[in-house]
C-alpha cells in the first residue's frame, strides 16, 4: 500500500501547473493524430484500390482509439485545472498525495472525487524530495 502524504496547497498548484503543462503537449500531439485520420479518408479513398469498407473500418477503428486517448489526456487537464482553482480559492482543503494521486479533503476529512488528479512519477519525486538544507552563518 503506498504511503499518504499531507501536501501544502503551494504544492499542489505547482503540481497541477506541471500536469496542465504536460498534458497540453500530449493533448496537441492527439489532436493532430485525430485530424490526420479524419481527413486521410478524404485522400485515400479515391486512389485506394481494395475494399472501401475495410479502409472506412480501419481508418474508424484508428480514429475511435486515438480518440478515447485525446478524451483521456483532456479529462486529466481538466482535473489539474480544477483542483487547481480550488488549491488557490480555497483554504479549508487539506490535499494529499497518495502514490500518484493529489487527493483534496474536506473540513471533516472527507475526499473530493471532484478535486483529485492524477501526477507523474517525476511530479511526485520533486513532491517527496528533501528541501535543500542551507547553511546559516552568523
Amino acid at each position: 500500500m503506498a504511503e499518504s502524504r499531507e501536501l501544502p496547497a503551494e504544492s499542489v498548484v505547482q503540481a497541477a501547473a506541471k500536469t496542465i503543462q504536460s498534458g497540453k503537449s500530449s493533448l496537441a500531439a492527439m489532436f493532430w493524430l485525430d485530424a490526420l485520420f479524419l481527413l486521410s479518408p478524404i485522400a485515400l479513398i479515391n486512389s485506394y484500390d481494395g475494399d472501401k469498407g475495410q479502409l472506412a473500418f480501419g481508418l474508424g477503428f484508428w480514429l475511435l482509439v486515438f480518440g478515447l486517448i485525446t478524451l483521456r489526456f483532456w479529462r486529466r487537464v481538466k482535473a489539474a485545472r480544477t483542483a487547481e482553482t480550488a488549491a488557490k480559492t480555497n483554504p479549508a482543503l487539506t490535499w494529499r498525495l497518495n502514490d500518484r494521486q493529489v487527493v483534496a479533503l474536506n473540513e471533516r476529512g472527507i475526499p473530493q472525487a471532484d478535486l483529485a488528479f492524477k501526477i507523474s512519477r517525476g511530479t511526485r519525486d520533486i513532491l517527496l524530495a528533501v528541501p535543500e538544507a542551507r547553511v546559516v552563518q552568523r
